[in-house]
């Protein structure tokens, strides 16, 4: 626990962030695409979710708590969670020395009234009204206990946990990462499992780099009925570790090494956005996507294509590329990183960057028209905060695209703070004028202009 630094809620803080929630519900879905009149079609995108050590170890606690405190023990979900945190604690010691009154209260608010609604705070309304939900599950999703050797942290939440991504209506989750493998390969296709019995997408892992590689599918129709959809092809790569690399014939994760990338990497990407890009359009929505029999396991193009097609629509599937690269605490991107972006759409035919790992914000450049999202931060964790780099700030990012030209119009930043194991939108002043000032500056250095949408700085707007 010592590595762990959890903020208590200041009573003055909690009304202002009542009336923050207010103003965003009222804001969310709400963008226009200036070039076209139509609404434009929203993608929320978060940074690293680490949902285990004790986020995970506090959802189960609340489980156990609420079967105490009057739900009926019959009651069988009640009873796995409980049974599932007893377990928890047996087999892990910090856990079972953390006293009580130390968990937050996660029982008061209409829309936090559940663990899982708990830790996304105000977020939901604005996650809910997004036409997609895009974020980086930093830990694995799984009951297996033999750790991968070696590692400084293993982390693992419980699959009896997974709601905290469903209750925020995540559509897909890059699990490229230096976590994934934490609890070995089997850890890995739990994980995998867990998310596909849930209906949520993935891609960055896989039994081979065939289907580490593959891009999973998700189609928007964004509330425009007279347009035709749009189909993300979303990727997932990281660039660490080497020895948990997918194979032609081994497991593991799917690695693109900024450093070392070659032409014959790059040709090789070239070809899986192609592929992607020709797949035709099937009749399952985003919304049909959610039930598990809809939701195969990493979308790979002859699980897309086996579905009912309607038609291949020459420029409305996008390559979305989720990356984990980079050390963590640097604010620029190295110089090979920033290499690989452009090349990934240059070369590649990348529509969207998102970077991950640096457990901060870094810049977003537009190059050529693309965003690249060079590091969006943390999002939920229990980490041990860093004064400088403040880890425990950082943006949900509202990408807005225009459904006639399906290009990127614009990107709403909305300053999120990490307390109390919460992804809180209530930020004081001094945070966001913090946030603020740094991502103008990071973002200038890359040629960005980044304004305030109003003096309180409720949320910033980058305009592509």
């Amino acid at each position: 626990l010592a590595a762990v630094a959890l903020h208590k809620k200041d009573p003055e803080q909690e009304r202002k962030t009542k009336k923050q929630k207010r103003v965003m519900s009222e804001e969310s879905g709400m963008a226009s695409c200036a070039t076209s009149g139509a609404r434009a079609t929203t993608i929320a995108v978060v940074g690293d979710c680490m949902l285990g050590r004790l986020v995970n170890h506090m959802l189960l606690r609340r489980g156990k708590a609420a079967l105490v405190s009057g739900v009926d023990p019959d009651d069988q979900r009640y009873s796995a969670l409980a049974a599932a945190w007893q377990a928890e604690q047996d087999a892990d010691e910090d856990a079972a020395r953390i006293p009580e009154g130390f968990w937050p209260d996660t029982s008061t608010g209409s829309s936090t009234s559940t663990p899982a609604g708990y830790i996304w705070d105000g977020w939901l309304p604005l996650l809910r009204a997004a036409d997609c939900r895009i974020a980086n599950l930093e830990t694995s999703v799984t009951r297996h206990r033999d750790k991968w050797p070696n590692q400084a942290f293993n982390f693992r939440m419980h699959p009896a946990n997974i709601d905290a991504l469903t209750v925020a209506g995540i559509d897909f989750c890059s699990l490229a990462n230096n976590h994934m493998l934490d609890f070995q390969t089997e850890g890995m296709r739990e994980t995998m499992a867990s998310l596909t019995r849930v209906g949520i997408r993935f891609a960055g892992c896989g039994r081979n780099l065939a289907e580490a590689s593959a891009p999973a599918f998700i189609k928007l129709h964004g509330g425009n009925s007279s347009l035709p959809p749009i189909q993300l092809a979303l990727f997932s790569a990281a660039d660490h570790f080497k020895y948990w690399a997918a194979t032609e014939d081994s497991p593991g994760i799917h690695l693109i090494d900024p450093e070392r990338v070659t032409d014959t990497d790059l040709n090789r990407i070239a070809g899986l956005v192609r592929a992607a890009k020709e797949i035709p359009h099937t009749n399952t929505t985003a919304a049909e996507a959610a039930r598990p029999e809809a939701a195969p396991g990493p979308s790979s193009p002859s699980a897309a294509a086996s579905t009912v097609p309607t038609t291949t629509l020459p420029g409305r599937t996008l390559a979305v590329f989720c990356l984990h690269w980079g050390p963590n605490y640097a604010w620029q991107p190295s110089a090979a990183i920033r290499r690989l972006s452009h090349a990934l759409v240059d070369c590649c035919g990348a529509d969207l960057v998102i970077g991950t790992s640096a457990h901060h914000i870094q810049g977003v450049e537009c190059h050529h028209g693309t965003p690249i999202l060079y590091s969006c931060g943390d999002f939920i964790d229990d980490y041990r905060v860093d004064e400088e780099y403040r880890n425990d700030l950082s943006f949900l990012f509202q990408l807005h695209l225009d459904p006639v030209s399906c290009r990127f119009t614009s990107i709403g930043l909305f300053p999120n703070a990490i307390r109390a194991l919460q992804a809180s939108t209530g930020v004081s002043g001094e945070e966001r004028r913090w946030l603020y000032a740094r991502m103008r500056q990071l973002c200038g250095a890359m040629g960005t202009k980044v304004r305030a949408v109003d003096r309180s700085l409720r949320h910033l707007e980058i305009v592509l």
